[in-house]
């Protein structure tokens, strides 16, 4: 797994006892004593430095032969994030990008600990994080739609009680909205109290499989209206009513004092240009 050969890791293993001065690693068990621990707690930060520094070089060879890699929520990603990522490779063909479309929950861990350059994804958590930094792109709130034929639509004076009593479909909701929703005990979902996170009855990761899931069943999805106007205009899907309490809040999240390579800035850029020309207008952003 290192790539070199067991002769070679134990003359490395005693050069650096004979500097260190102490026995690493029990001999018996190859377990690390004492100091081997602290070594190899030292020697991951010192792993990790080099790599954000290595990283930091690689960055100067610009978007021609670059890579970029974002983890992205399933309201963001179908409302502007792949898009952006298409335009982005047109532009840089030779660019390597690696979409990561997940719960926000996950993409936010993500851009914390470093794994991805970017992420693109709720901010409730995010905006308090000490770790990280963030750029609003929009804000919003959504509207319930069902499949066409389903029992809601004609019903007189809908309300979010008659919501409740059919399953919702979509991603873990954050708890700024979850604790704005009703604590009844029907087929929509619940509230997990340890997370603070709202759980609708059916979970998905993507804005597709939450389309789908509600054409195919009594299930209830939201998006905002533009995102399933077709649908709705060719009669598949067909709108309920609003929900201003389930309010999309989303932007750009990365690691806090990590430099942002030239992919990940004119990846922002591609997404704010398209964002720029969908209702409603996305937050005013301040230069990046």
């Amino acid at each position: 797994m290192l790539g070199i050969t067991q002769p070679a890791v134990s003359r490395a293993l005693a050069l650096l006892e004979s500097d260190v001065g102490e026995l690493l690693f029990d001999r018996g068990t190859m377990l690390p004593t004492a100091f081997g621990k602290i070594v190899l707690k030292h020697g991951a930060q010192v792993v990790n430095s080099f790599s954000d520094l290595s990283r930091e070089i690689t960055l100067l060879k610009g978007l021609e032969v670059g890579e970029l890699v974002v983890a992205m929520g399933p309201y963001p990603a179908a409302i502007s994030g792949q898009a952006a990522a298409a335009l982005l490779s047109n532009e840089h063909p030779r660019l390597s990008i690696d979409l990561r479309v997940m719960n926000w929950v996950d993409a936010v861990e993500a851009a914390k600990g470093g794994h991805v350059d970017l992420a693109f994804a709720d901010l409730s958590e995010a905006e308090g994080s000490a770790d990280l930094d963030v750029r609003p792109v929009r804000r919003g709130a959504v509207t319930f739609f069902c499949r066409a034929g389903h029992p809601l639509p004609s019903r007189p004076g809908l309300t979010l009680s008659d919501c409740l009593d059919f399953p919702w479909v979509g991603p873990v909701v954050p708890g700024r909205v979850g604790r704005s929703l009703p604590a009844a005990d029907k087929p929509y979902g619940c509230f997990d109290p340890v997370n603070q996170r709202f759980e609708p009855r059916i979970v998905t990761e993507t804005f597709q499989a939450m389309t789908e899931m509600a054409m195919a069943s009594d299930a209830l999805a939201a998006a905002l209206p533009f995102m399933v106007a077709a649908e709705i205009s060719t009669g598949r899907l067909a709108p309920l009513i609003k929900a201003p309490f389930l309010t999309l809040n989303y932007g750009f999240i990365w690691r806090k004092a990590r430099t942002l390579s030239p992919a990940t800035r004119a990846y922002m850029d591609a997404v704010l240009k398209i964002e720029s020309q969908l209702p409603p207008q996305p937050i005013d952003e301040i230069e990046i």
